[in-house]
């Protein structure tokens, strides 16, 4: 489910080019003419933590995400983030308080998001994809049967053995064996923190990325995972056709 949840990035860049293009003509519309909305990068998608050991060695469980440079990053004490008012730009962008009239209810009939209607930047998201907001609340419980399928994967005999085999692996090249399922898509309790990745984080992460290929565990994991969400998405049926359904843009490239 992951890969219909996250759009690739070609499909991404062209929602997010669309999008601006809405919001910034509605903006204008409005008296704001000098308004751009950025655009983000694609995101890349790396739902198996680090796998490839050329890219471990240089980022090590930071991967092909990490920034090239990690100057000027915030420090982790409190930060006190004090309400400003609300400027008339804003307002136009994102709508008041009280011009949260539209309602998004579930299969249940409960209100599970309001917004407001003739906010540019919900004029441009609903410009594209009509049925955003409806998208999102099934999106959630997407979400929630794939964290379900995860979890059913882990307890089968298949995943403990390849588990196993794997921190067999990491061992016998010098690393330390895990008891933490989220490591193998995370990074190694203890590397993740503020700065470049140092020598035992790389050297961590590289042996990590060899014994997933080394063991073929992630064929075994996204197999298993596979199964899992299958038999989840039988209990829902129409769900992930109608999220699809919600979700796909009306403009899907620029130009």
């Amino acid at each position: 489910m992951d890969s219909v949840i996250n759009p690739d990035p070609l499909q991404f860049s062209a929602i997010e080019e669309a999008q601006a293009r809405a919001i910034n003509e509605c903006m204008a519309e409005k008296g704001f003419p000098a308004f751009r909305w950025e655009v983000d990068e694609p995101f890349v998608n790396e739902w198996y933590g680090v796998t490839d050991p050329e890219v471990a060695a240089v980022w090590g469980y930071r991967n092909s995400g990490a920034p090239e440079s990690f100057e000027g990053l915030p420090d982790d004490g409190p930060q006190v983030m004090q309400p400003e008012p609300m400027t008339d730009e804003l307002e136009a962008l994102v709508g008041a308080d009280e011009d949260l009239t539209a309602e998004v209810l579930n299969s249940e009939g409960i209100i599970v998001y309001r917004y407001a209607p003739d906010a540019c930047m919900n004029i441009g998201m609903l410009s594209v994809r009509p049925n955003y907001f409806e998208g999102i609340e099934l999106e959630e419980q997407l979400v929630s049967l794939a964290g379900e399928a995860s979890r059913q994967a882990q307890d089968t005999e298949e995943f403990e053995s390849a588990f196993t085999h794997w921190n067999d692996c990491v061992e016998s090249k010098g690393g330390i064996r895990t008891n933490n399922y989220r490591e193998l898509v995370g990074g190694r309790e203890g590397f993740l923190m503020e700065g470049p990745p140092g020598a035992a984080e790389i050297a961590a992460a590289t042996i990590d990325a060899e014994c997933k290929r080394d063991t073929g565990l992630l064929r075994t994991w996204s197999q298993l995972r596979a199964e899992a969400e299958a038999g989840l998405l039988a209990q829902h049926p129409g769900l992930l056709t109608t999220y699809l359904e919600y979700m796909q843009p009306k403009v899907t490239k620029s130009g």
